[in-house]
C-alpha cells in the first residue's frame, strides 16, 4: 500500500499512447504528442477504446506518474490524425470519377453562351473568342 504522503506526490493524465522511442512513452493528449520517461511512471491502465481509433496501433490509458517526470518532448498531434483515427469516407465519395461522366454537347454550349451573353454575363466579343478557340 502507498502512504499518504507518497500518493500527493504523484498525479495521473490521460491520452491515447501510441508507439515511441525505446524508455519512453509517447501520449496523445488534445493536440499534443508528449514523449515521457518509462521510469516516471508509477502504473498504467488501459481505457475504453473511443469510436474509430486504430487499436493495433494506439491505445487510451491513463498514467499515474511522479511529480517532476521530465517531459522529454512536446509536439503537435496533427500528423497521428490519419494514422490513429479511421478515417470513413462515403460511399459517393469513393466511387466518385475524376472526370465528369457526361459531356457537354455543342448545341448546349451555344445556348449557354447565348444565355450568358443576354444577361451582360460575357460580351459578344468573349462569345466569338471562345467559338473560334474550341
Amino acid at each position: 500500500m502507498i502512504s499518504e504522503s507518497a500518493v500527493e506526490e504523484l498525479f495521473s493524465i490521460e491520452g491515447i499512447m501510441v508507439a515511441g522511442h525505446p524508455g519512453q512513452i509517447r501520449l496523445l493528449v488534445d493536440q499534443a504528442v508528449i514523449d515521457l520517461n518509462e521510469s516516471d511512471v508509477v502504473s498504467a491502465s488501459e481505457l475504453p477504446s473511443s469510436l474509430g481509433l486504430e487499436e493495433r496501433i494506439a491505445q487510451p490509458v491513463r498514467l499515474v506518474l511522479r511529480r517532476g517526470a521530465r517531459l522529454l518532448d512536446v509536439g503537435t498531434a496533427e500528423p497521428y490524425q490519419d494514422v490513429v483515427w479511421q478515417k470513413v469516407e462515403l460511399f459517393a465519395m469513393r466511387t466518385r470519377r475524376e472526370e465528369p461522366a457526361w459531356e457537354m454537347s455543342e448545341s448546349y454550349r451555344d445556348l449557354e453562351r447565348k444565355f450568358f451573353a443576354s444577361y451582360g454575363i460575357m460580351n459578344v466579343d468573349e462569345i466569338d473568342e471562345e467559338d473560334t478557340r474550341s
